[in-house]
């Protein structure tokens, strides 16, 4: 059976998922889902508090109000990226 390497971008991403799922293809390591949940801001940021493991300060925003409230709220300097990035990319 020949092999194929697939780097963690592509496991994450519905369709090759998909395909690899249908071919019977058992993923060695971290799952999807769970690689999912460590790229998803909001859902890892609950997650650490659920565990009670400290993080530092951190909001999500929709609007540019909502995000220098929160600006405020933590303090400067600080870092703004968008919620969901995989591999450093939007």
């Amino acid at each position: 059976m020949p092999s194929r390497q697939y780097g963690i971008s592509s496991i994450v991403k519905p369709p090759a998922n998909k395909e690899l799922e249908d071919a019977g293809v058992k993923i060695i390591g971290t799952s999807p889902e769970k690689i999912d949940l460590a790229e998803d801001r909001d859902r890892f940021r609950k997650l650490m508090r659920k565990l009670d493991i400290p993080q530092p300060e951190s909001g999500m925003a929709s609007t540019l109000d909502e995000a220098l409230k929160i600006a405020d709220k933590i303090g400067y300097p600080l870092m703004v990226r968008p919620s969901y990035v995989l591999g450093g990319r939007a």
